[in-house]
């Protein structure tokens, strides 16, 4: 057997000499070739008594201002050999449904070649998802989810290009729990008193027990909500201001949802009152209203 590259190069500003390069477990033999100037040059390089394993071949054209271009090409001849099996996959270990969780395993391909990896996520001995190819001894992240809680073991195979496929690896577990929503949003905080047209600030909090960011939305009893507001670290308080334009009695309440959008229930209502504003001549009208009795005496 034997090892053929054929190609050309080309320089508008002509080229006079080119040099290759050949590559083979550590083996390296170098040749060069002079010709008269020319824009186009068509190369043939031939390797004979090719032997099993990784070939490599450089060439490298000059022109005549001494710059240089080059290309190379890499063959694998010989039997080819299955990837080694992968690495334990690793990643979170606990986690709750419908959360995409992150494992990361790698292989090696004793041939160099690019490898891909099946996942078995529910250990059965089948393959469930292929990955894309990557190159030999990358580390490979994939990420999957879980819908039903429960313990789960999975593990992960290789296989290069030629379709040659390791065993599996070692396995892994993760325990997968049902999401929780947030407690009960305690009572709102704020002004039980006020003016229309004027900004109240009002605040709560609430406990997530799965550790999640919350999100909060207070209900101000005017036929408007503040929408969802956040994320915050579970426990952290959040505050809010509103203005009512109609004088009347309200109920303010809030309600929390985690970052799976599991919502809590309304907290209790914060009773309030919003007076109207007087203006001030309607002031000076009630001073002389209450003092005009005086005045006659």
């Amino acid at each position: 057997y034997y090892l053929e590259v054929l190609g050309y190069s080309m320089d508008p500003d002509g080229m006079t000499y080119m040099e290759w390069t050949y590559q083979w477990n550590g083996y390296i033999y170098q040749d060069n070739e002079t010709f008269n100037l020319a824009q186009y040059i068509n190369f043939r390089i031939q390797v004979f008594n090719l032997q099993p394993g990784t070939h490599t071949v450089t060439v490298t054209f000059y022109d005549i201002y001494n710059n240089t271009g080059s290309d190379s090409v890499t063959v694998h001849y010989g039997e080819n050999n299955a990837p080694q099996t992968p690495t334990r996959p690793s990643g979170p270990d606990d986690g709750e449904i419908n959360t995409d969780y992150t494992f990361v395993t790698s292989s090696n391909d004793p041939n160099g070649d690019d490898i891909s990896y099946g996942w078995d996520w529910n250990n059965d001995g089948g393959v469930d998802e292929w990955t894309d190819f990557y190159h030999s001894g990358n580390p490979v992240q994939t990420s999957h989810s879980w819908s039903i809680p429960g313990t789960y073991t999975f593990k992960v195979k290789a296989k290069d290009t030629k379709e040659d496929q390791s065993s599996f690896s070692p396995t892994a577990t993760i325990i997968i729990t049902a999401n929780s929503p947030p407690n009960k949003p305690n009572k709102p905080i704020g002004s039980a008193y006020g003016r229309v047209g004027v900004s109240y600030s009002y605040e709560s909090l609430a406990i997530d027990d799965d550790g999640d960011k919350i999100y909060y939305m207070f209900n101000w009893d005017d036929g408007t909500d503040s929408g969802w507001i956040g994320p915050y670290n579970s426990g952290d308080t959040c505050q809010v201001s509103h203005i009512w334009n109609v004088r009347g009695s309200y109920s303010v309440k809030v309600k929390a949802k985690d970052e799976h959008n599991a919502e809590s229930v309304w907290s209790d209502s914060l009773p309030i009152i919003m007076a109207k504003i007087c203006s001030h001549d309607q002031i000076m009208q009630l001073l002389l209203q209450i003092f005009q009795p005086f005045s006659s005496l």
